[in-house]
């Protein structure tokens, strides 16, 4: 009786997690980025204090494009951020 009911409720939160899943891929926008491009990283909080900080650093050039959308990034001190397409990531490896 009571393999039953826990056989049952895991049934039903691995359906519940199936879902969810499905809803958060469903509106997640997949980015390929080439190696040389140039992009923004996101300013972690730890390091962002008060509102008027950036909220962006960069630009960094990708260097190496490693396994699941994970990138190897490197300075690029010399670029122009107005006449090159910037690219703003959230998770990145650098």
């Amino acid at each position: 009786m009571i393999d039953e009911i826990r056989e049952n409720a895991h049934i039903k939160e691995f359906a519940a997690k199936q879902i969810a899943a499905r809803r958060y891929n469903s509106k997640v926008i997949s980015r390929e980025m080439k190696e040389g491009e140039f992009v923004l990283k996101q300013v972690v909080t730890p390091t962002r204090i008060g509102k008027l900080m950036p909220n962006w650093d960069g630009p960094y050039k990708i260097k190496e494009k490693l396994s699941h959308g994970a990138y190897r990034l490197g300075m690029h001190s010399t670029c122009v951020t107005t006449s090159i397409e910037l690219h703003c990531l959230f998770f990145i490896i650098i």
